[in-house]
């Protein structure tokens, strides 16, 4: 018999202009007041002592991405460029906002995931090793982690998540906690359980397939299309887009940068980048192993 729901889902993607990956991680979107725990193991790149995140960054465009040149290669963005040389040219931030959310890329860092085959995730996601472009706010608690010092023995402190999180024997198990804030996902909350290392909670030979079954990153983003980039950033009502409006008039038959298909951290999230530029602009100018009980004690570690 045919499955309705399969062939909906499938109509849907395509109409989207995406394909659906079911290698993809994507946290359940909440409603205010609940509450969604994952925890996961953080796979390492190939050479451990690299750090294993794939920052990318994509302009949405008629709901299909576009790989952004600026932060994949670190070479001029004719959009990105756009949309700056249009922010200097107001000093009302929400102007600058309205510019920097319609035309500046959404930067993301992937990362490959082990979620742990364990009682305290969702079923649909135990034991698989999945793909996550991650936001802003997890990237900070990465960083963090990075520069804290190793989880101390002394009593006299609770332990701190420090170092690399993606080794085996010292990393940490990462509890990705999803809330709901201004009608959008936010994971502010989550952290590393500094108490359970990797090692502590998964198995030596779950942890091996799981490394043989890491997903090439890269291949998961789509090559630049600089021309089409140019040709757009041609297109631009930069007066609309400053007031938020561009792509909503009949008579503008270019269609504007979309977000991706799922919810934001906030809606209105300004990127440090878009911060330090609006700063910029303000300032006055001068003269020039598991079991059930490690499970319920993970569950509880996360409360």
């Amino acid at each position: 018999m045919v499955d309705l729901n399969k062939i909906r889902s499938k109509m849907k993607a395509l109409n989207s202009g995406r394909q659906l990956d079911p290698t993809e991680f994507k946290p359940a979107n909440v409603a205010s007041g609940e509450e969604v725990n994952y925890y996961m193991a953080i796979l390492p790149f190939d050479d451990e002592d690299d750090v294993p995140i794939y920052r990318n960054g994509q302009h949405w465009i008629n709901r299909k991405s576009y790989e952004c040149p600026r932060i994949h290669n670190d070479i001029d963005c004719p959009l990105c460029t756009k949309a700056f040389d249009t922010m200097k040219q107001y000093k009302e931030k929400e102007k600058r906002s309205n510019i920097a959310k319609t035309l500046l890329s959404k930067e993301m860092w992937a990362i490959n995931v082990y979620m742990l085959d364990s009682k305290s995730n969702p079923e649909n996601v135990r034991g698989k090793v999945m793909w996550w472009n991650s936001k802003y706010s997890v990237q900070q608690i990465f960083q963090a982690c990075v520069e804290s010092n190793p989880a101390t023995e002394d009593g006299a402190f609770e332990p701190v998540a420090g170092g690399a999180f993606w080794d085996y024997k010292s990393g940490y198990i990462f509890n990705l906690k999803v809330k709901s804030k201004n009608g959008y996902n936010n994971y502010e909350a989550s952290k590393f359980v500094a108490t359970k290392h990797i090692c502590d909670v998964v198995k030596k030979e779950d942890w091996d397939k799981a490394m043989e079954s890491k997903i090439n990153l890269s291949e998961k983003f789509e090559d630049e299309n600089i021309d089409f980039l140019i040709d757009f950033s041609r297109s631009v009502d930069t007066l609309a887009a400053a007031d938020g409006t561009f792509g909503q008039s009949d008579d503008n038959n270019s269609s504007p940068p979309e977000s991706p298909p799922e919810s934001s951290d906030t809606p209105n999230t300004v990127t440090p980048e878009v911060q330090e530029f609006n700063d910029m602009l303000d300032r006055p100018s001068k003269p020039k192993e598991e079991s059930d009980d490690s499970e319920d004690l993970l569950a509880q570690l996360s409360q």
